[in-house]
C-alpha cells in the first residue's frame, strides 16, 4: 500500500505544480499518448484483474493480449510519460526530486509485481522474455 500512497503523492504534487498554461503542441501530443497508453491497458486488463496495490486478485489472469503484447507494464509507462510532461512545466528542483521519488517508487512496485506473476504463473518468464518492460521494441 505505500507504493500506492507516495505514487499518487508524488503524481498530485506535480499536477498542483506544474504550469499546463505552457503545454505546447508537443506536450499535449505526448500527454495524449499517455492516457491512450493507460486507456488500452485498461481496455486489455479486463476490469477484474485491475488493482491498484501490488497484489494479485483471487480471479486474477495473465493477460498478454493487447498493449501486453508489446509491453508489461504499460499503466507505468503511461504514469511517466504523463508525469514527465508535467515536470518539464516546472522544473524546479523539488519537482525534479520528486519525480526522481516517483520513478524509484514505480520501480520497486514493478519489480515487487514481476516477482508475484513469476511465483503464480509458470509461464510469465517465457513471457517476459518476449515482451519488454515498458517501452516496446527497446526496453
Amino acid at each position: 500500500m505505500i507504493y500506492v500512497i507516495i505514487q499518487l503523492s508524488c503524481i498530485i504534487w506535480l499536477l498542483v505544480s506544474s504550469d499546463v498554461r505552457q503545454f505546447n503542441t508537443a506536450h499535449l501530443t505526448v500527454v495524449t499518448i499517455a492516457v491512450m497508453i493507460g486507456i488500452w491497458a485498461v481496455i486489455s486488463m479486463r476490469p477484474g484483474n485491475i488493482n491498484i496495490v501490488p497484489a494479485l486478485k483471487n480471479n486474477h489472469r495473465l493477460v498478454t493480449s493487447g498493449i501486453y503484447r508489446y509491453i508489461r507494464h504499460p499503466m507505468y509507462a503511461s504514469v511517466i510519460l504523463f508525469c514527465a510532461v508535467l515536470l518539464v512545466t516546472n522544473t524546479g528542483w523539488i519537482n525534479g526530486l520528486v519525480f526522481g521519488i516517483l520513478l524509484v517508487d514505480l520501480w520497486l512496485k514493478l519489480r515487487h509485481e514481476e516477482r508475484l506473476l513469476c511465483e503464480h504463473y509458470p509461464e510469465y518468464r517465457n513471457y517476459q522474455q518476449r515482451t519488454k518492460l515498458l517501452v516496446p521494441f527497446i526496453y
